[in-house]
């Protein structure tokens, strides 16, 4: 096992662990072995850029992950360039990377910034990963940003087949990403209650208690 990946391998648990420093410090080392070994514009370059940007948003330094995300996104998006289709790999990626953007930005509250990186990875999982969890999370995404500028009428429909989606294709998220299910639920809710329809947010709380009891 190289030093890169090791260290890379213990990232997890300093995460888990809420070890932030530790893992911030693994991943920026395994960062510039992998900058000095396989240039700027690399998958594996943009994956590490992608884990300090969730580091940071554990620690909710939305400043610092939407930091590193941006760099992220503009590796992924060089790497795509004219290719069709993409690598699967790097286009979920791509996507995956556009998402995070986007819930950081959602965390910030920061609706009509996000909703240019939400509609870009919609548009785009919709062409290249029709049948991934990764475009319904899109969707849900999309969907949170509309609710979160009062466009709710345009919200809902993205918000509930954003949820479908995830529940149909639950089997393939990573264990890592099962909590797409439960944000996309808590979007529904959020939504429903800013556009006064108690009772369905009620209908939809149910389900998050539901959902959160059996894990």
């Amino acid at each position: 096992m190289s030093h890169t990946t090791k260290s890379l391998s213990q990232t997890p648990t300093f995460r888990k662990n809420r070890k932030f420093s530790e893992a911030k410090t693994n991943a920026s080392h395994s960062q510039a072995l992998r900058k000095k070994l396989l240039g700027n514009e690399h998958a594996d370059v943009a994956g590490t850029l992608g884990l300090l940007g969730q580091i940071c948003f554990d620690q909710k330094d939305f400043e610092g992950a939407e930091d590193w995300q941006r760099k992220e996104v503009a590796i992924w998006r060089n790497l795509l360039g004219t290719n069709s289709p993409p690598a699967p790999a790097n286009a979920q990626g791509y996507v995956d990377s556009l998402a995070r953007l986007t819930q950081t930005l959602l965390a910030r509250q920061g609706y009509a910034e996000a909703e240019l990186p939400a509609r870009e990875a919609v548009a785009f999982a919709e062409k290249e990963l029709r049948n991934d969890w990764q475009r319904f999370r899109a969707s849900s995404l999309l969907g949170g940003v509309l609710s979160g500028q009062r466009k709710y009428v345009e919200a809902e429909p993205l918000l509930l087949s954003g949820y479908e989606g995830l529940a149909q294709t639950a089997e393939s998220i990573p264990a890592d990403d099962k909590v797409a299910i439960a944000d996309a639920i808590q979007r529904l809710i959020v939504c429903y209650q800013d556009s006064n329809k108690s009772d369905k947010a009620a209908v939809w709380k149910t389900k998050l208690d539901s959902l959160n009891s059996k894990k």
